[in-house]
């Protein structure tokens, strides 16, 4: 996610000629940390974060990204060790401390780009982004 760009023009991946798992879950991650953020501006009473669970021995990860399962499944955490963040953030005043619209891994937040690598999204993507996920959940909803 760190080094992925928002696309506001495909929300849903259906622009790949295959499925790259990597890519997709950069791609919506990235979403995450941006509507975190956004509703934390429009919402400012509400706490709003986002966050990443590590990398999580899951069948999705295994069937998604074969060869980097395979490479890592020894370090991979345990699904109650992916979970621990975002239980935190749901249940515990700690994070009511920090500013909202944060980015959380292992109960810290963190950067959500890297120096140089261009990804913040000006206002312009970000309200494409939203428009398209408006129309999204409006067909979706019908």
């Amino acid at each position: 996610m760190l080094v992925h760009k928002l696309d506001p023009t495909d929300i849903q991946c259906q622009k790949l000629k295959e499925f790259d798992g990597m890519y997709s879950y950069a791609h919506n991650k990235r979403q995450q940390v941006i509507l975190a953020e956004m509703y934390s501006r429009e919402y400012p009473k509400l706490f709003t974060a986002s966050m990443h669970p590590g990398w999580v021995d899951t069948p999705g990860l295994h069937a998604s990204m074969p060869e980097f399962y395979n490479r890592m499944k020894d370090r991979l955490r345990t699904a109650d060790q992916g979970a621990d963040t975002a239980l935190w953030l749901s249940i515990s005043r700690s994070p009511l401390q920090n500013t909202s619209g944060l980015f959380y891994q292992d109960r810290i937040s963190k950067p959500t780009h890297l120096p140089l690598s261009w990804t913040k999204p000006t206002l312009q993507e970000e309200d494409s982004f939203i428009k398209q996920l408006d129309h999204l959940m409006e067909k979706m909803s019908k």
